[in-house]
């Protein structure tokens, strides 16, 4: 442990659309003086991480166990049909991943991770301007400032519901 980051949290996530990319996800909350030796730490764990065919599949298993004792919603049911036409499968979505997990060899499931972890990146940072030095953050990679109100929308203007 590195005490870098208040918090910290990574997950992949499958496209809303059959023809979209799915993508990998991570957050870091820290001090501005620690942000970029947390953001070093986050891209080398998330790209030179060491793979482990035993955990890889002690964690296959426990998702194939919380899949077979998952709740089926009889209103979820349309919702979950719709969405699986939108990713392109033609049926029950939930069945359609289980068989997948099921079935993946150890080399599938390292080859998805390292197409993530090869994937482009971007990142977005949050926070006072005058506390991030954006020619540290220029590191990994070309730097785009935005305002508050490009982020969030103009705030002089009233919301009208």
């Amino acid at each position: 442990s590195r005490a870098l980051a208040y918090s910290t949290y990574a997950y992949a996530e499958a496209p809303q659309r059959a023809a979209d990319h799915h993508f990998l996800q991570a957050f870091i909350g820290t001090q501005p003086d620690k942000l970029f030796g947390a953001l070093e730490a986050m891209r080398d764990l998330l790209s030179n991480w060491q793979w482990d065919e035993a955990a890889a599949e002690r964690v296959r298993h426990g998702m194939l166990q919380q899949m077979r004792t998952e709740r089926d919603l009889r209103q979820s049911r349309y919702w979950l049909w719709r969405q699986g036409l939108d990713r392109g499968i033609d049926g029950n979505q939930r069945e359609w991943l289980y068989e997948r997990l099921r079935a993946a060899t150890p080399n599938e499931l390292r080859g998805f991770f390292d197409e993530l972890a090869a994937a482009p990146t971007t990142y977005l940072m949050l926070g006072q301007r005058s506390s991030v030095d954006l020619n540290e953050l220029s590191a990994f990679g070309q730097v785009h400032e935005v305002s508050l109100d490009e982020v969030m929308g103009s705030l002089a203007e009233p919301v009208h519901a």
